[in-house]
Formats: C-alpha cells, sequence, structure tokens
C-alpha cells in the first residue's frame, strides 16, 4: 500500500510538472499571440488609412466621370483641389491627371520626370504609389483613380507621407471614436501603442518614417531595418533573413529573439504593393507580455501539490453539482418555458455562435413588435394573450431556416437573426411572414387584428466586431426611429438613421421649422462662366442655413439628409423656388440684368401631388419668362427647363 501510494504520488507529481511545462508553453504563445494582436490593430488602423485615401480618389474620380464638358471637368479639378487644401492643407500637396496617356498639372502643363507617377499610366483601378520626392517634397506618395470621361483617364492625388502616420495612435484614435460603441477601439489602439517598446513606420525600402519608442533600451538607428536594426539586434540569422523576407511579401509574422538576457517578439506587418510597400515593425517585450503568470505559478506551485489530492474529490464533487446547477439556471435563463424558444439572453448566446460560425454570411436582426399588445392583455386576459404569442411564435419559427435564431423578448416583442442578401429581399420576406401573422382570428372579438412593425440592424461584417447585446441596443433605436416606409407596415432600419447625428437631429429637426419663418435660410448664386464666350452663362442657387442660436452657417451635409428624411426638404425646396423667382422679378423691375438661374429639387418635392402645379403657379405669379429657371432634379440627374 505504501509503494502503491508513493508510486501514485509520483506519478501525480510528473503529472503536475507535465502540466506545468505545457501551461507555461501555452503561456508562451498566448503571450506570443497577444502582441501579435497589438501589432494586428496598428496594422488595421494603418490600413485604414489607405483606404480612406482610396476612398476619397475614388469618390472624386466617380464625380469627375460624370461629367461631359471639358469646361466643367477642369472647374471640378480646380474644385476638387481647392476642397482638399482645405480639408487637409497639412497633408495635401498636388492635383494631377493622365491624359492621352500623359501626365498633366491642372494648369495644363506636361509633368515629367517622376518614375513612380508615370508608372500610374498602366494602372487598373485605384492605385497607391511607393514614396518618391516631388518637387521640395522628399516623401510623397501619389494616389491614383480611372476616370470614365473624355477630358481625362485617371486623376492623381499626391500627399506627404504623413498622411499615413502612428502619432494618430496615441492621440486621435479612430475618427468617431468618441461615439458610443466606438470608444472600445480607440482604447485598443491606444493600449496596443503603450504595450509595445518599438513601433516603426518604414519605407518599402526600409528606411524608417515614424518611430515610437517606449523603452530606453533600444535604439534601432537610422539605417535600412533590414541591415541595421534587424541585424544587430537578432543573433539567429536565420531569424534575421526570415524577418527581412516578411518586409517584402503580403503576408505579416513574428520571431522570438533574446537581447540582453529578455526575451521579445519582433513583428512585421508588410501593407502590401497596393500601399506604398510600406510595412510596420513592433517589438514586445515578452514579460510584459506574460504579466504576473509565471510569479503566480511559483507561488502557488507548492500548495497545490499538498492541496491537490485532498481537494480533488472535493473539486470532482463541486464540479458535477456546479455543472448541474449552472445547466438548470441557464435553462431559466435562456429559454422561455412558456412558448418554448429563447429567452433575448439565449437569443444573444446562439446568435453570437451563429455570426462565428458564419463568418462570411451576411444577417439581419430584426424586432417583431405586436403594436398595442398590452391592450390584448388587458382586454381579452392573459390566456388569450399567451396564445397571441404562441401563434406569433408558431409562425416566427416555421419561416425561420437553418443557421437562424427565434427569440421572445417580452411584452410582446420577437426576435429573429435572419439570413440577409439586401433589403429588398428581407422586406419581401417580412411581408410574406406578416401576412401569416395578420390571419390570426383567435380574439373573441373577431373585428380585432393583429398589427406589426418591424425593426431591423443590418449585422456589420466589417471593422471591430460588437456583440449581440449591442445589435439589440441597436434595433431598440431603430424602433422608435422610423426611417422607411412600405404600404401600410413599418420597417424600420437602423442603417436609415443618421447614426452619428443622432442628438443633431433631434435639435434641427426641432429648429427646423423657426429657421423658416425667421428667414434664416440665405440664398446663394454660384456663377456660372462660359470659357468658351467670356461670359456669363448663369448661376445655381444654393440654399445655406445660418443658424441664429449657434451664430453660424450649418454644414449642409448636416440638415439637407435630415430634411429629405422627415419631408421638410419641400418646404425648403419651395422656399427656394419662390425666393428665386421673387430675386428675378425684382432685378427686372429694376432694370437690371437677368441671368438664367438653376434650382434643385429633391425627390421628395418632386413626388408630391402638388408639385407641378406649384412650381408652374409660382413662375406664373412672378411673370418668368420661359428658359430662365431650370430645375435640376439630384437623385437622377434630370435636367427640366421652365
Amino acid at each position: 500500500m505504501f509503494c502503491m501510494m508513493v508510486l501514485i504520488c509520483v506519478s501525480f507529481l510528473v503529472q503536475l510538472v507535465t502540466l506545468g511545462k505545457g501551461y507555461k508553453d501555452d503561456v508562451n504563445a498566448q503571450a506570443a499571440e497577444r502582441a501579435e494582436n497589438y501589432a494586428r490593430e496598428q496594422s488595421l488602423y494603418i490600413k485604414g488609412q489607405f483606404n480612406a485615401l482610396r476612398d476619397r480618389a475614388g469618390l472624386y474620380a466617380a464625380a469627375l466621370g460624370s461629367l461631359t464638358r471639358e469646361t466643367d471637368a477642369k472647374e471640378m479639378l480646380h474644385t476638387i483641389r481647392s476642397e482638399l487644401f482645405e480639408l487637409d492643407h497639412e497633408n495635401f500637396r498636388d492635383l494631377l491627371y493622365f491624359r492621352d496617356g500623359k501626365l498633366y498639372g491642372i494648369d495644363g502643363f506636361e509633368v515629367t520626370g517622376y518614375a513612380e507617377l508615370e508608372k500610374l499610366g498602366d494602372a487598373n483601378g485605384i492605385k497607391i504609389t511607393r514614396a518618391f520626392q516631388y518637387d521640395n517634397n522628399l516623401m510623397t506618395i501619389g494616389v491614383s483613380a480611372p476616370v470614365e470621361n473624355s477630358f481625362a483617364e485617371m486623376i492623381v492625388f499626391l500627399y506627404a507621407r504623413s498622411v499615413i502616420s502612428l502619432d494618430s495612435f496615441a492621440y486621435e484614435g479612430q475618427s468617431g471614436a468618441d461615439i458610443k460603441g466606438e470608444s472600445d477601439s480607440r482604447n485598443k489602439l491606444i493600449d496596443s501603442v503603450a504595450a509595445a517598446d518599438l513601433l516603426l513606420l518604414c519605407k518599402h525600402d526600409g528606411i524608417i518614417v515614424e518611430r515610437i519608442i517606449n523603452s530606453d533600451k533600444i535604439d534601432p538607428g537610422n539605417e535600412p531595418v533590414q541591415s541595421g536594426f534587424f541585424r544587430s539586434l537578432v543573433n539567429d540569422r536565420d531569424a534575421e533573413r526570415r524577418l527581412e523576407a516578411l518586409t517584402t511579401g503580403d503576408i505579416p509574422g513574428s520571431e522570438q529573439v533574446n537581447t540582453d538576457g529578455r526575451q521579445y517578439l519582433i513583428t512585421v506587418d508588410p501593407f502590401g504593393g497596393d500601399n506604398a510597400g510600406m510595412f510596420l515593425v513592433g517589438m514586445y517585450d515578452m514579460e510584459k507580455m506574460y504579466g504576473n503568470a509565471y510569479a503566480i505559478i511559483n507561488t502557488i506551485w507548492g500548495t497545490l501539490i499538498m492541496l491537490g489530492i485532498i481537494l480533488l474529490s472535493f473539486v470532482v464533487v463541486f464540479i458535477f453539482n456546479y455543472i448541474k446547477t449552472v445547466r438548470r439556471i441557464n435553462r431559466m435563463k435562456t429559454v422561455d418555458e412558456m412558448l418554448d424558444c429563447y429567452t433575448q439572453e439565449g437569443f444573444e448566446d446562439a446568435a453570437s455562435e451563429i455570426l462565428d460560425r458564419n463568418r462570411t454570411a451576411q444577417y439581419a436582426i430584426v424586432m417583431l413588435r405586436a403594436i398595442n399588445f398590452n391592450y390584448i392583455a388587458e382586454k381579452y386576459g392573459d390566456t388569450q394573450s399567451t396564445n397571441t404569442l404562441k401563434y406569433i411564435r408558431n409562425v416566427c419559427t416555421n419561416m425561420t431556416v437553418l443557421e437562424e435564431a427565434v427569440a421572445y423578448a417580452g411584452d410582446g416583442h420577437f426576435l429573429l437573426l435572419l439570413h440577409y442578401n439586401d433589403k429588398k429581399a428581407l422586406v419581401s420576406r417580412l411581408s410574406s411572414m406578416n401576412s401569416t401573422v395578420t390571419q390570426y382570428n383567435g380574439f373573441p372579438d373577431n373585428g380585432y387584428k393583429l398589427n406589426i412593425a418591424y425593426s431591423i440592424y443590418e449585422v456589420e461584417r466589417s471593422g471591430e466586431k460588437q456583440t449581440v447585446h449591442r445589435m439589440i441596443d441597436k434595433v431598440r433605436m431603430a424602433e422608435n426611429n422610423a426611417a422607411a416606409r412600405y404600404g401600410s407596415l413599418t420597417y424600420d432600419f437602423y442603417g436609415d438613421m443618421l447614426r452619428e447625428n443622432y442628438f443633431k437631429r433631434a435639435e434641427i429637426e426641432g429648429r427646423m421649422q423657426s429657421a423658416l419663418e425667421n428667414n434664416e435660410f440665405h440664398l446663394f448664386y454660384q456663377p456660372k462662366y462660359n470659357l468658351n464666350r467670356g461670359g456669363m452663362d448663369g448661376s445655381e442657387i444654393l440654399v445655406r442655413w445660418f443658424d441664429e442660436k449657434i451664430d453660424k452657417y450649418r454644414n449642409p451635409g448636416e440638415f439637407l439628409p435630415i430634411f429629405e428624411e422627415n419631408g421638410f426638404i419641400n418646404k425648403l425646396d419651395r422656399f427656394v423656388f419662390y425666393r428665386a423667382c421673387e430675386n428675378m422679378a425684382d432685378r427686372v423691375k429694376n432694370g437690371l440684368t437677368v441671368y438664367p438661374v438653376s434650382v434643385n429639387v429633391s425627390r421628395v418635392t418632386a413626388i408630391q401631388p402638388d408639385f407641378v402645379s406649384y412650381y408652374v403657379r409660382i413662375k406664373r405669379k412672378f411673370n418668368i419668362r420661359n428658359g430662365y429657371i431650370t430645375l435640376e432634379f439630384i437623385i437622377r440627374k434630370t435636367v427640366a427647363v421652365l
């Protein structure tokens, strides 16, 4: 018995040593993974800056491509350059364009002598050059975008290299990081920078263009990292070659190195040839990544050996009972016993697993709301309200397919996780579901019918991962902010709300009527100059809101989209047209020269039943001659001359 006990103890000790070694290896792997995750956060943010440049170039190229006249195209080039100088005067350098295979400045003179720019002449799609010297700017990058018109084949935006920067990690964070739900992203970026002993942003040739150093023990020097930093730090020649290879590849990687008795992880994240060939080098102290794991292990190791055998039986019994209890509690928390479907908490767990399993699939979370459900319970009783819920549950369950989920969230609200291809298909599917739900005839009063409303959040698969609970919060926000109507039903899409301007929207909607009554909307005449004729052709009327409350002009992008959604744009369009006709009539009365004007008309205004009659009536009221008022329908880019 003694030998058996010794053998058991020795076996247990060997097992503990084996487990300890495995645990140490796991901790080491987790520490490396944590460092790589930090590097990935930084890399994603840098790539986001490149993508922002591409998006901006694509938008301007699309706008330029929509023009058919060369004079308009040249005018837009000047406008684009002015806008970019104003928007980003620290980084924006110049705007060029390719025509007939040659590169020109917007002044019309040919630009030559820049090999990186000349490579863009044969490029397809939106491209970003390597850093090169342009005039007196030692590090300039070019962003090219194709233009589909006869004036130019491509436009090229030139920026200082500083447009791609590491500094924003520590001070600014991601765009919109102060908005609820996105502050975690900013905090992750700040934490990732603080965790690194060293961060180096490098050109394609390894020259360090920006650095963040959090340790006084490391000096990366000024040479290219391949021949300087790597060679001086890495003792293993094979590891050094692997790091060098990562700088010219497309896949990120890392290597562990030992320097001065400390273990570090060096990460290399190349952004690829499409992103100027730049790459990011990070250096992380593995001991910092470990945290207190090893210290805790050494402290409790002896105690575990002594108490392990004694506690083992108690642990087994405890775990067994704990699992049984947790299962019962989870069943109560995650399943609605009355309806035999998920509760909201169960739905969150199930939906999270489904979304993780189907990372490339698109989904939408839908909240089905029985309107005036409390009235049903109050008038017909709890039994009838329960039968109504069971009927709705059955309809929802029968109309869902594999990898979808249904839950009851209380108070007549059901949650559904549904596959999502596009808005039209989803609305069609919900309409079919609604037709079945509203056929319910179980009320004692046959005249009462169920009315249903739907709130929808289209799950975003890009960017920072968010919890299902947060997604449900967005669905509830959409529930109180109807953004679209189809027939007699309401389908409130969170995506149709102005997320970032939610509170600003409330202020604008609260003041828009008084602003119109107080003449806070001002008309500005943007002239149209004919270069061939050398004179004025007319002007386009732009409306601006001078908000007396804030004592300055509001950005049109703040209020015009809101007016489009709530229908107030109809009043504003009519106000602008009325004032345009009134101003033209005054000039005629005073014997002044009259030029044709263009007035924008929104889609909301154009579909009003009295649209034509109103505009014709105002035109006749002020005796405006034919051909002097042009209506521009912005959505379809249609022009009508009155």
